[in-house]
């Protein structure tokens, strides 16, 4: 029965590496299960954070039964263009594959003691976005530990995750330790699931029947653990050659031990390979699959790979700006969003909704990528079908899609125009409650009529824009009073009037184009929302996801103009170029559903493309 329980949470885990309401129900009962029995063991930072009652950020938990993450929500995804799967990164360097249900992480002992890197301060985490090498980093007494995680492709298109470790001795005097790599039963989530583990001869790792990782050189030690024997970091240097578990409870753990002794000033390293689950991964792992993955040549693949990054970002248009930390959070930017140009990714799972991937995807044609996003937009547009079910009532982004485009591929609008207007047609104009989803409409309608192939057809367009816009304006007034102190109606997009999702609204200026902002109704809205929600660190959400949204933020900027506007976005950035959909005000790490949002990265491209913000 705790079988099949786990089999069907597995099922819901793998949906989306953007967590659903109920997949996080699910993950905080299985936390608050196992984890406040278990602190003795190396768990993600997190959990250490928020659940012993020495840290000033401890969080009470029997009023809900369920355990969650909400405090620490901010890593980093490693992607390759192309490809529906990579890793996320946790800021303590924490690596998990997607759609996997366990994390590697990395201990270290010396003198006599195990410490895990979520243990370790003080740190530095880096992307290069010319080489996808991201780079996480701890100094200790007298040593410094390094581990580097960078995407390639094996030679039989498989794509791996390689990660190296490299400690180096900073000591006057030789210096023993060892170097444990451990693959945990967890998640930046929290607990995740190993029912099984085995250790192979040809040095690789099986997790419930998948091959998981490989080893480049032979360990002194393999341990594989049931939950019966944490905390599991306790066995460290104690046993010996333990090469298979099997966990009731969905716990098993293992780790690995490389002894070394340094010469002072000397450094040693060794990498591990991880084959990234693409959807097409055989069950069982034949002597094979574990060959090739170990064999084939990573000193030629990890340079090809660094190559295609340094040559896609060389095509990228230039921003409007020479501050260096600009120029370079853009770069950044745009590695992201080509890390996740594909079909897959743009309809489900990294993006939330069709709107933030219109951000992304018009980032990217803005961003001179209208080539490589056209192949993605004929997946997700067929222009034979037009009307799938991931278009359907969200017509208005995909017509600033293909209008944005066409504005780069004129010589393309023999084939879109008609997808443009048949997806015109199909715009809705019953009032749905919500002003956002009839502005979008407005603009859909809009750009559609400009698609039209006579003036027949475009008068059918002409007559229902003008029926939505009565119906808006209508739903506006019955939702927007005027008040003395409020000269001019809000521009307001949901049936709570005056909250902080009227900045959502401005998207009427920009990218929607229906509204100047210099109309009196915009000037009222924008000063509306910065006596309210207008703090010293940033703009303040106080709906889900509460925090400081850098989302809003960027587009407040954008509307704006404002400098004053864009700094409080670049004051929430991490050290790799990312934000969390919501900022935490006294953690400053995440406290949404998402620890990396794409749609901030693609608004920042959008906002340095827009002006120079001198």
């Amino acid at each position: 029965m705790f079988s099949a329980v786990m089999d069907a949470f597995k099922r819901r885990f793998d949906r989306s590496p953007r967590p659903t309401r109920l997949r996080m129900q699910e993950i905080g009962e299985r936390n608050y299960r196992f984890l406040p029995s278990r602190l003795e063991d190396l768990w993600p930072a997190w959990v250490h954070q928020t659940c012993l009652p020495t840290s000033p950020h401890f969080i009470a938990t029997d009023l809900t039964g369920l355990l969650l993450n909400t405090q620490y929500r901010r890593w980093t995804r490693l992607g390759s263009p192309g490809l529906n799967t990579g890793a996320i990164v946790d800021s303590h360097g924490l690596i998990t594959p997607l759609s996997r249900h366990w994390s590697l992480d990395t201990w270290i002992a010396i003198e006599g003691n195990v410490v895990g890197t979520s243990q370790l301060t003080p740190m530095a985490q880096t992307l290069d976005p010319t080489t996808g090498i991201l780079t996480t980093q701890w100094t200790a007494d007298g040593w410094t530990l390094t581990t580097t995680g960078q995407i390639v492709i094996a030679d039989n298109g498989q794509p791996v995750l390689c990660i190296t470790f490299s400690v180096q001795n900073h000591r006057a005097q030789p210096m023993s330790l060892t170097l444990v790599p451990a693959i945990r039963p967890c998640t930046p989530e929290g607990v995740g699931i190993i029912h099984q583990i085995h250790y192979l001869s040809g040095h690789a790792f099986v997790i419930d029947h998948a091959l998981s990782m490989v080893l480049d050189t032979p360990p002194d030690n393999i341990v594989c653990l049931s939950d019966m024997d944490s905390p599991a970091y306790r066995h460290v240097g104690n046993w010996e050659m333990i090469l298979s578990a099997t966990c009731p409870n969905a716990l098993a753990t293992a780790f690995v031990e490389y002894r070394w002794t340094l010469a002072p000033g000397s450094r040693q390293e060794t990498t591990v390979r991880i084959p990234l689950d693409t959807g097409q991964q055989k069950r069982l792992p034949s002597p094979v699959d574990v060959a090739a993955l170990r064999t084939f040549d990573l000193a030629n693949a990890t340079p090809l790979a660094a190559q295609q990054w340094t040559a896609l970002l060389k095509k990228a248009t230039p921003p409007h700006t020479t501050n260096p930390q600009w120029v370079a959070l853009y770069q950044t930017s745009l590695h992201y969003l080509l890390g996740i140009l594909e079909r897959s990714s743009m309809t489900e799972g990294a993006l939330r909704d069709m709107t933030e991937t219109a951000w992304v995807l018009t980032a990217l044609i803005r961003a001179g990528y209208a080539t490589l996003v056209e192949p993605v937009l004929t997946q997700l547009l067929n222009p034979e079908k037009p009307l799938a079910s991931h278009v359907r009532n969200q017509e208005g982004q995909w017509l600033w899609i293909l209008q944005t485009f066409l504005s780069q591929c004129p010589d393309q609008e023999a084939v879109w125009k008609p997808v443009m207007f048949a997806l015109a047609k199909h715009i809705r104009t019953t009032d749905d409650g919500h002003l956002a989803h009839a502005w979008w409409r407005l603009a859909g309608l809009k750009w559609g009529i400009g698609a039209a192939p006579d003036e027949k057809a475009s008068r059918v367009l002409e007559d229902r824009y003008t029926t939505l816009e009565k119906r808006t304006w209508e739903q506006w007034d019955h939702y927007f009073e005027v008040r003395p102190d409020e000269p001019a109606r809000l521009i307001g997009n949901f049936i709570t009037p005056r909250d902080s999702t009227l900045i959502d609204a401005l998207v009427v200026v920009w990218p929607l184009d229906l509204f100047s902002k210099n109309d009196n109704r915009i000037a009222n809205t924008v000063s509306y929302i910065r006596r309210h929600f207008m703090t010293d660190q940033g703009l303040f959400q106080p709906l889900p996801p509460s925090g400081f949204s850098p989302s809003l933020q960027a587009l407040l900027a954008i509307v704006t103009g404002e400098r004053t506007d864009l700094e409080p976005l670049l004051n929430g950035v991490s050290s790799t170029g990312v934000w969390p959909d919501a900022i935490h005000p006294v953690t400053g790490s995440g406290c949404g559903m998402t620890g990396h949002d794409y749609a901030v990265n693609a608004l920042f491209v959008h906002a340095m493309l827009a002006r120079s913000w001198t």
